[in-house]
């Protein structure tokens, strides 16, 4: 994975069941939960795609809390400094840093129109 490319996607579903039935038969996505949201007070699967031991992406289970919705993640070198840069041309932070058991930072922004996208680093 190369710096500020798109290293990883999500999507929320108020039926998170359903939705990974359908991505199961479409792509033979596999999901793994992750506890590490847990904590804060969501649940969150990791997507499997086929050929992949690790995830690619995650889905989070909306439970009717937010709406369903779909947004990219780029793999920034400092997620922290990236969010301030992002504040200072126009973006706005929408939640986080959150840094998870594996030591990766992530937080989700809006650009300078409004569109969401997310940023992760790994802390080294």
């Amino acid at each position: 994975m190369k710096i500020n490319q798109v290293g990883w996607f999500e999507f929320g579903s108020d039926q998170p069941e359903k939705a990974k039935e359908f991505y199961k038969k479409m792509f033979g996505w596999d999901f793994k939960t992750n506890p590490d949201l847990e904590s804060q007070g969501y649940q969150y699967d990791g997507i499997l795609e086929p050929g992949n031991e690790i995830p690619t992406g995650g889905m989070m289970h909306t439970d009717g809390k937010m709406p369903e919705y779909a947004v990219f993640y780029v793999f920034v070198e400092d997620a922290e400094k990236e969010i301030k840069r992002a504040q200072e041309n126009g973006g706005e932070l929408v939640w986080g840093p959150v840094t998870d058991a594996s030591n990766i930072t992530f937080a989700r922004l809006k650009d300078n129109s409004g569109n969401q996208f997310g940023i992760f680093s790994v802390k080294k």
